[in-house]
């Protein structure tokens, strides 16, 4: 029986798809009652007058200190027999005549204190079966796998066998604990529980993660946890399993002091001050594990961006959004026999600055912000099937769509409606334009360029890129009437010592110019992207201009380097030859390395504010979003969060000690490829419960001065779809709502993909903010929030966002 491996691909699926659309009447067998072995006295089930719906699985047997179903468990394993054959036998040991199971129950679900856990105490049946849970921990074994070997091998039913391997890890006890899905799901198990890891001591066990040097993150106290629920399982009858999973928390918080998380008689009080009265009574609370639709901060306004000059001819008509397949067919058979890619372009992911003070005299008087914008013919607008469609039937239509090499700069000057300035937005290629266009890779055409932002520094407007890691330039904007009486400017253009774009479309009224080449910032090593920069003043000399920074990670340790943007130290050659996705155009830049100081890393991530979903569905090593290594990547830095700007709830005051301010930012994190994808004994119904590439957000807070500390960070959110009152329309808009971010077959009202590229203060009004993020690669979105929603998502109120007493 414990022969794992001699099952063939066809048996596997064969036997997995009857496991998953089994009915009940497949437990039933045609053995008599002669054989169930060891049962005796007992009359044979067809003479019996009550039928067995009347089965009571909660009831003593027998005023044993276990159950009727417990008993009906051992039955099954031991001798051999059905389900319904073994609840037939015991049923006059197991029928509730006079209804007194609730009493029953409640009795055994009670703590030590009296209180009552309700309808969470229900008794271990065939409905708490965990497919995708690793059995006995076998790392290449899962619960379904074993299930399918004793079919195959034992002659036992489908049911039979799941009840037969209950209590050898294949239950999921968070599983036992949920409501009905409102805007979030109540547990008794403790917010954080089900993440905390017991042994994560900074400067041991480190190990390079992506260019980040973190420790071995421990042991998940989930773990520890189903360890102690293993062993209380089989040593103590006389509880019921909703008590021998409370009480296996219990022991695992005694026993390691990481874990303390867990207990579930003491674990709430983390989230009050402990002056506070609440904590002294005696009262117990749910933790709340919101949906990411439901936890997001509440928005004031919100924008569509759409760039005047991209040409009609390049946009997806909407006539052909229902026969998308044929366009695209079209268009690429139509194209250009030296065109690379279909031509039509999408453009999303927006940066967004405000206008530095020493801009604002070579512009229109309305200009408040600049944008950026990423245009491309790469996108995720349309349903799952075409895209798989196109990779089936006609794969080079996907790849010149998907791996093009076209990634246009858009940018554009913004009033403070966000609305664009007519005759200042442009469409700029950008690889071209600098004759660095990639030539090698994929088919040759991958892009030299990929997603552009924008940060204001010290008064200057930077844009940085990311190509194989990050490059940055400094950025100048201007009205060509302003440029047309500068001498000074030609001079310096005619030297080489700037660099004049030329836009692709649009532009009429907009010159743009790089100050100078562009530079590698190499602090996060060959793979960095997406890294944000700020500035703090300077700790040592106050009035000299502020220290700037790049962002490498952010959780579970922030690591930031201080660079100096304009001042390079000259590279080998061969010292940029060895890097990842070589692009051999971008070598010269590669070689142009931005001076920086060693990199500080803070102390670990605390836990998240409040609890998601996530969290509940998938405990321990199952986590969707944190992986072994959860390295997440930033999306947006940073906006001023002051301490007056919060309010004095939880333990508010106390995580800004100090500090009159906090940095503020939001970072993304999404479900990757992962490695049981390709298992055949995992069901594909086991699969969809966990789709990859589906995006989250979260907010984090950090003290302004090295090394950064992380003080607070947000549970999960997602970012809602555009509002028919946003004004502009984008035509791609309601190609959005195509693609929804899914999970545990729960979908929510948000894009699969939202990606947060820009946050910045509104302009003349220090307590808004402002969030720009891409829509499923298809469109973008501005949307005006105010502080004191990104305050409550990280300072909550503990019994608004965290907590539910239970009565």
């Amino acid at each position: 029986m414990d022969s794992d491996d001699n099952v063939t691909k066809k048996d596997t699926t064969d036997a997995l798809n009857t496991l998953h659309n089994n009915h009940p009447d497949e437990s039933s067998s045609s053995l008599s009652s002669q054989q169930v072995g060891g049962i005796r006295n007992r009359k044979k089930a067809n003479e019996r007058k009550v039928k067995i719906d009347n089965f009571c699985g909660a009831c003593k047997w027998k005023d044993a200190d276990f159950t009727c179903n417990e008993r009906v468990v051992f039955e099954v394993t031991k001798r051999k027999v059905s389900v319904e054959e073994a609840k037939i036998a015991n049923l006059e040991f197991c029928i509730d005549a006079d209804d007194r199971i609730g009493d029953v129950n409640r009795d055994r679900a009670a703590s030590d204190d009296g209180e009552e856990w309700g309808d969470y105490s229900r008794s271990l049946n065939v409905s708490d079966f965990c497919g995708i849970c690793k059995w006995k921990e076998k790392p290449k074994v899962s619960c379904a796998a074993r299930v399918l070997l004793e079919v195959k091998t034992s002659g036992r039913t489908i049911e039979e066998a799941k009840l037969a391997n209950l209590q050898d890890d294949c239950f999921d006890p968070s599983g036992r604990f949920t409501n009905d899905m409102g805007d979030f799901i109540l547990s008794p198990i403790c917010g954080g529980c089900y993440r905390a890891k017991n042994g994560t001591k900074a400067g041991t066990g480190y190990s390079a993660v992506r260019g980040l040097e973190i420790d071995d993150f421990g042991t998940e106290c989930n773990s520890l946890q189903l360890v102690e629920l293993r062993k209380i399982m089989k040593e103590k009858n006389d509880m019921t399993i909703v008590d021998k999973v409370f009480e296996s928390n219990k022991v695992v918080a005694q026993k390691h002091k990481d874990c303390e998380i867990c207990n579930v008689d003491t674990c709430w009080k983390r989230f009050l001050d402990e002056d506070d009265a609440i904590t002294k009574e005696n009262k117990r609370f749910d933790t709340k594990y919101w949906r990411f639709d439901k936890a997001a901060p509440k928005i004031s306004k919100s924008v569509a961006l759409v760039l005047p000059s991209l040409p009609e001819e390049l946009r997806i008509p909407s006539r052909r959004h229902e026969d998308i397949e044929d366009f695209l067919t079209e268009k690429y058979d139509a194209r250009e026999e030296t065109d690379r890619y279909i031509p039509f372009l999408v453009e999303y992911n927006p940066s967004l600055v405000q206008i530095p003070l020493g801009l604002k005299p070579s512009l229109p008087h309305e200009a408040a912000y600049l944008t950026t914008l990423r245009v491309t013919p790469a996108n995720n607008c349309f349903k799952e099937e075409v895209y798989s469609n196109l990779k089936s039937n006609r794969k080079e239509v996907w790849d010149s769509m998907m791996w093009t090499s076209t990634n246009h700069l858009g940018l554009a000057v913004l009033d403070r409606n966000y609305q664009m300035i007519p005759g200042y937005d442009a469409i700029i290629d950008l690889a071209n334009e600098m004759k660095m266009q990639k030539t090698n890779g994929h088919f040759g055409v991958e892009p030299s360029f990929m997603d552009y932002r924008l940060a204001t520094l010290n008064g200057e407007v930077y844009l940085n890129i990311n190509t194989d890691t990050v490059i940055i330039t400094k950025l100048m904007i201007r009205s060509k009437d302003f440029v047309k009486y500068d001498r000074r400017y030609y001079s310096q253009i005619k030297t080489k010592r700037m660099f004049n774009v030329k836009p692709l479309y649009g532009g009429e009224k907009l010159d743009i110019t790089l100050l100078h080449q562009f530079n590698t910032i190499w602090s996060g090593g060959s793979r960095g992207k997406n890294y944000a920069l700020f500035t703090v003043p300077n700790a040592t000399h106050p009035n000299a201009p502020d220290s700037i920074y790049a962002e490498i990670n952010v959780n579970p340790y922030h690591k930031v380097s201080q660079i100096y943007p304009d001042e390079i130290e000259m590279l080998k050659k061969k010292d940029v030859k060895t890097r990842t996705r070589r692009n051999y155009m971008l070598d010269g830049i590669m070689q142009r390395k931005v001076k920086h100081n060693n990199a500080t890393v803070s102390n670990r991530a605390p836990h998240a504010s409040f609890s998601t979903v996530d969290e509940h569905w998938f405990p321990g090593n199952n986590a969707p979003f944190e992986p072994f290594s959860p390295v997440a990547h930033g999306g947006a830095c940073c906006i001023e969060l002051r301490k007056s700007q919060v309010l004095p709830v939880g333990n508010a005051m106390k995580t800004f000690g100090d500090h009159e301010y906090l940095l503020v930012g939001i970072a993304h994190s999404l479900v990757e490829w992962k490695h049981w994808y390709n298992y055949h004994d995992v069901a594909e119904s086991d699969k969809a419960l966990l789709p990859f590439q589906h995006y989250v957000s979260f907010l984090y807070a950090f003290e302004p001065y090295p090394p950064f500390n992380l003080r607070a960070r947000s549970g999960y959110f997602c970012l809602g779809y555009p509002g028919e009152d946003e004004g502009t329309v984008n035509p791609n808009s309601v190609l959005t709502f195509n693609r929804k971010l899914r999970q545990h077959n729960e979908t929510f009202n948000c894009a699969q993909i939202h990606f947060v590229s820009t946050l910045v203060e509104k302009v003349d009004e220090d307590n808004m903010i402002v969030i720009g993020y891409g829509l499923n690669d298809c469109t973008s979105r501005l949307v005006e929030v105010s502080k004191q929603e990104i305050a409550k998502l990280l300072f909550p109120d503990p019994l608004e966002m965290n907590l539910q007493e239970r009565k």
